[in-house]
């Protein structure tokens, strides 16, 4: 799916704004992806990549309420529901992870979904290619 900078342009052209409500499905798939890269980036002390260069250039085509969401992800700051899911698979809390997981999928209509949704590939594609901490 992203396949060097033109496919994560590609890709987030496609999401951003994509759905219906104040904050859309593709803006909050695109919010756990980016808070759970921010989380990994900070952990190892790096600066924003090519990922989140692109979702700051795009905010512009979705409500301020998901733009709003979308530049507290790129910073490191979620709801706190999303924060205690990334805490439990990267800490030391697992067994808390099915509750913390329920209470998520609990925000919106479907915005909680569509964030599990992902932090799971952020984390997925984390353990399959290193992404969160590539450019």
């Amino acid at each position: 799916m992203l396949q060097g900078p033109a496919g994560v342009e590609e890709a987030l052209e496609e999401l951003i704004g994509w759905g219906p409500g104040l904050t859309p499905s593709g803006d909050d798939f695109v919010l756990g992806l980016s808070l759970t890269r921010a989380i990994w980036r900070k952990a190892y002390g790096l600066q924003e990549g090519i990922w989140e260069k692109k979702v700051a250039s795009l905010l512009g085509r979705t409500l301020p309420l998901s733009a709003f969401f979308l530049k507290e992800a790129l910073q490191g700051r979620g709801h706190e529901f999303i924060e205690k899911v990334l805490a439990c698979a990267v800490g030391e809390t697992p067994r808390e992870m099915g509750e913390a997981v329920k209470k998520l999928l609990g925000v919106g209509g479907s915005s909680g979904f569509d964030m599990a949704l992902g932090v799971y590939f952020g984390l997925e594609w984390q353990r399959r290619d290193n992404w969160c901490l590539n450019e």
